[in-house]
């Protein structure tokens, strides 16, 4: 992590330690330009230990920047809490999926099993 991210870390740390009672948190978003994986990191620690204090971690007027590299990355359900039918004025996110495939990309019906050739059936 950077130093600008130590030391806001720091600072939302100390925040939630001063202000006992806290539910919720609210980090406006909106002059953030962009972020790579060190911002994330930072919004991941910054999550887990907001969890820990069980306070709500709020990520208001989230640029598209960040709304996309929380959908890329698969946290943005983590990141984001959402109740029953709530959008938050954002499309619901896409969900990552995934299939298991053998070495060469074919899809297995049985992950954790190799798949077997198929040979012509003798008895017909």
């Amino acid at each position: 992590m950077n130093a600008r991210s130590e030391d806001f870390l720091t600072a939302v740390t100390g925040h939630l330690a001063d202000t006992p009672g806290l539910r919720s948190l609210h980090l406006d978003c909106s002059g953030l330009g962009g972020i790579d994986s060190t911002g994330l990191a930072m919004l991941l620690m910054l999550h887990r230990r907001t969890t820990a204090a069980h306070v709500t971690l709020r990520l208001e007027a989230r640029p598209p920047s960040l709304d996309r590299m929380l959908t890329i990355t698969g946290a943005m359900d983590h990141l984001v809490p959402r109740g029953p039918g709530e959008t938050g004025g954002h499309a619901e996110p896409q969900r990552m999926a995934y299939r298991h495939t053998s070495e060469d990309g074919a899809p297995l019906e049985h992950p954790g099993r190799q798949p077997r050739p198929t040979v012509p059936d003798s008895r017909t």
